[in-house]
């Protein structure tokens, strides 16, 4: 799972886009969350809890359930 937001100045969105599309390219599983108004630090707002509740589903991925986003 890989997650950008797309105000951030420190890592650009563009290059999570392009590890994401090289994974899918290999066809492996990958989930791209993209926040257009987040910067680099998403601390305390709505999209962070959207993150914690969308990322600790992916710990138990092993027991082979789908995650559904």
């Amino acid at each position: 799972m890989l997650w950008t937001s797309l105000k951030d100045n420190n890592v650009s969105p563009a290059q999570t886009r392009s590890y994401f599309l090289g994974l899918k390219r290999l066809g492996k599983g990958a989930v791209l969350l993209e926040y257009p108004l987040e910067g680099h630090s998403m601390i305390g707002s709505e999209s962070s809890r959207d993150l914690n509740v969308r990322t600790w589903p992916v710990a138990s991925i092993h027991d082979s359930k789908a995650v559904d986003f």
